[in-house]
């Protein structure tokens, strides 16, 4: 079962061996004493064992191993002490790990500088000779992080069914208060000619086309961003480095790429001065629309062109310099270290410099769009026989579409839902669970883990 902890068991007990001390002389348990004691873990040696100095002066460490699911196996320390009495060491031992275990807690002890582990019984049949397990605890422990964990995943799905729940409500009452309530008021729909001489949202005079264009770009990098941070906090630990390498391919952290590109500064790393020029100019557009725009959307604007969750994509060649963009801004605060290893700044300059170049895209392809919306919107006024039909096959469309996006949301909710009710089952059952109670005195060498 532990093929690579059985090298590493191999590896204490020749240390061990070649200390001087033999096992023979310190009997089956090496020397050494291992007691479940409550909620604490004794370990107690002979004066003549060979670590006997060096557990002595500076202690050790008590490391749990275990399986977590969708991520494997796990290592995690658990106390650091020294002798609290004469060769006698006290770990203390957490009511919760730090992930949900799946499966066997594996215990073992080990010098706190070269991370040997301590043989605690002898080997037999290739056997482990340094895990061990203490059942009482496990139990408890497992109980208590499962607890921990499912409850902040219903925490997490109850924000996300409020909140989808609270949009859909807004979404539905817009339509009723249109008197567009239901797919037949779709139909009822008539054309006056009030109504018809006033545009639709998405048809913008040509004078605010280019401002138009660019707050939509805008709101689908914040919307992109609010995407991301959402599914960031909801995910698993575990999962979450996964997860930021899948949102790398969305211009999530363009602004902040942007104002990179405004700092850079021309060194030995071959960017041509003319280059360099054309991505500041594009980074300080960006930046003056992101300061100007950004305050004006958020989770309740509508936007005059696309849908409300349109995202901004990255162009592919962006992709690992915004991963690490991504990993720098939000990696520490949801518990991931930022990257050890930087890109290069020729690397970054490009990466970013392709978010500048997505940008810029999406704003010309935004005047584009509400230009043809605009001539077409014109052109239809001016087919005055079909005008007023057309105007109504129009809004008859939005109105059964509007519809299209309040089912959808609702089903969401009622997938969301569901996860919640199951979390919630499962967090009731990890509450009222009611693990064996902890041993007061019980050895715990020959308790082997896969036995």
């Amino acid at each position: 079962m532990f093929s690579h902890k059985q090298k590493l068991s191999a590896y204490s007990a020749a240390v061990f061996v070649l200390a001087g001390c033999a096992a023979s002389s310190l009997g089956d348990k090496l020397g050494t004493e291992v007691t479940a004691a409550g909620s604490s873990i004794e370990l107690s040696w002979d004066p003549l064992h060979a670590w006997n100095a060096q557990l002595a002066a500076r202690g050790a460490q008590l490391v749990a191993e275990y399986t977590v699911e969708d991520r494997g196996l796990v290592r995690e320390v658990l106390a650091n002490a020294r002798p609290a009495r004469e060769r006698t060491i006290i770990f203390p031992l957490p009511e919760a790990l730090k992930n949900s275990p799946k499966g066997e807690v594996c215990l073992y002890v080990q010098l706190p500088a070269n991370n040997a582990l301590l043989p605690v019984r002898m080997a037999k049949g290739g056997q482990d000779t340094a895990r061990f397990r203490y059942a009482a605890w496990e139990s408890q422990v497992s109980a208590q992080s499962q607890a921990k964990y499912l409850a902040i995943d219903a925490d997490t799905l109850g924000k996300q069914l409020r909140d989808l729940r609270e949009f859909r409500e807004k979404r539905a009452d817009s339509l009723a208060q249109r008197g567009m309530g239901s797919n037949e008021a779709c139909e009822a729909i008539g054309v006056q000619r009030s109504a018809a001489d006033k545009p639709p949202i998405s048809v913008v005079p040509p004078a605010q086309q280019d401002g138009v264009a660019r707050q939509v770009c805008v709101h689908r990098i914040d919307y992109s961003r609010r995407l991301f941070l959402s599914r960031l906090a909801a995910e698993k630990i575990e999962n979450r480095e996964a997860l930021i390498r899948k949102f790398s391919v969305l211009a999530i952290a363009a602004p902040q790429a942007a104002d990179f590109l405004i700092k850079f500064q021309p060194g030995s790393d071959g960017v041509a001065a003319a280059s360099l020029q054309e991505r500041q100019r594009q980074a300080r557009i960006l930046a003056d629309d992101w300061r100007r725009y950004s305050p004006t959307v958020g989770k309740d604007f509508w936007p005059p062109l696309g849908k409300p969750d349109d995202l901004m994509e990255a162009i592919g060649e962006s992709k690992s310099g915004n991963e690490y963009l991504l990993r720098q801004l939000y990696g520490e605060p949801h518990g991931l270290p930022a990257m050890a290893i930087a890109p290069s700044s020729r690397d970054l300059f490009g990466a970013f410099g392709a978010l500048m170049d997505a940008y810029a895209g999406c704003v010309d392809d935004g005047k584009r769009q509400l230009r043809n919306i605009a001539d077409n919107w014109t052109a239809l006024q001016a087919a005055s026989p079909e005008r007023d039909r057309r105007i109504r096959d129009y809004k008859v469309a939005e109105c059964r579409r509007e519809h299209q996006q309040v089912d959808a949301l609702r089903g969401s909710e009622t997938k969301i839902a569901a996860d919640l009710i199951r979390v919630q089952d499962r967090l009731a059952q990890a509450v009222n669970a009611k693990p064996a109670p902890l041993s007061q005195r019980q050895s715990l060498n020959g308790a082997r883990c896969g036995a």
